[in-house]
Parts: structure tokens; C-alpha cells; sequence
């Protein structure tokens, strides 16, 4: 029985996914869940803010972000469709949680709480990205990764200058 467990732990280790196509490396599928849970959060916290902002500014930049991650996301579940990886479809915990919060505000809170959490969202998403350019395996998934990155860069630099 323990050498059993042993040899299961051993073929987990291996960090590879077997799926119905084609070994997935554990990196790679990891970085496909969280750029498309983050994606995927970014695109519905924008579409709340263009329902409950009052400010043009933060619905433009709201729209921006509607756009931009939607085309993202679109490119990256390509990518994991093609290669074999699962794209996530649903907020996870987090990405739920920080809409149903952002839901609970109004006004010049909702507008201050949205660009707030926009801002640290981005910094963070340009440190995950410029980690994966480097650490995928995919050459797909890098490529990605790393024109993504300037994107979010972008987004930082706009939310910044405001």
C-alpha cells in the first residue's frame, strides 16, 4: 500500500497533465487557470462598473477594460483549447468575492473601491506575466504572456496618470 502511494506521489511529481491529446505541463496549465480567472473577474468588475459608476471616466475606462481583457481571454482559451488545457469558464472564490463586494458599493465609493482594486490587480497581473514569459513551456502560452504584459503595463500607466 505504501509503495503504492509512493508511486502515485512519484507520477504527480512528474508535473505533467495528462490530458486526451497530449501531456500538459504543470506550469502551463496552472498559469491558463489563473490568467483566466483573473481575466475572466476583470471582465465582469468592469461590466459591474458600467452599471453602477457615475463617473464618464471610469465608465471609459471600464468599457476599455471590457474590450481588452475580452480579447485577451478569447486569445488565451484559443491557446488552451488548441494545446489540450482546461480555460476556467466561472469567477473562482476570489474573483466572486471581490464582485460581490464591489456589488455593495455605489457612487464615489464604487468608482474609488473599482480603480483601487484595478490598479493592485494590474501590478499584479504584470509580475504573474513577466514570471510566465519566462517559466511556461508553451511557446504559444509565452508569446501570449508576454504581449499581455505590456497590455496590463499600459492599463497601469493609464490608471496611474489619473
Amino acid at each position: 500500500m505504501l509503495a503504492l502511494s509512493i508511486a502515485s506521489a512519484s507520477a504527480f511529481a512528474e508535473e505533467k497533465i495528462q490530458t486526451a491529446e497530449k501531456p500538459v505541463a504543470f506550469v502551463d496549465q496552472q498559469f491558463v487557470t489563473n490568467a483566466g480567472s483573473g481575466g475572466l473577474t476583470e471582465v465582469m468588475i468592469a461590466k459591474l462598473a458600467l452599471e453602477k459608476s457615475h463617473s464618464e471616466e471610469v465608465k471609459t475606462f471600464a468599457q476599455k477594460m471590457v474590450e481588452d481583457h475580452s480579447s485577451a481571454n478569447n486569445d488565451l482559451s484559443a491557446i488552451a483549447h488548441n494545446e489540450g488545457m482546461k480555460m476556467p469558464t466561472m469567477l473562482d472564490k476570489k474573483g466572486q468575492k471581490l464582485h460581490d463586494k464591489l456589488a455593495k458599493l455605489d457612487g464615489d465609493k464604487f468608482d474609488q473601491e473599482f480603480m483601487t482594486t484595478m490598479c493592485k490587480d494590474h501590478d499584479a497581473t504584470v509580475e504573474e506575466f513577466e514570471k510566465a514569459s519566462s517559466q511556461v513551456k508553451n511557446a504559444s502560452l509565452r508569446d501570449f504572456a508576454t504581449k499581455t504584459q505590456h497590455d496590463q503595463m499600459a492599463h497601469t500607466i493609464g490608471m496611474k496618470k489619473d
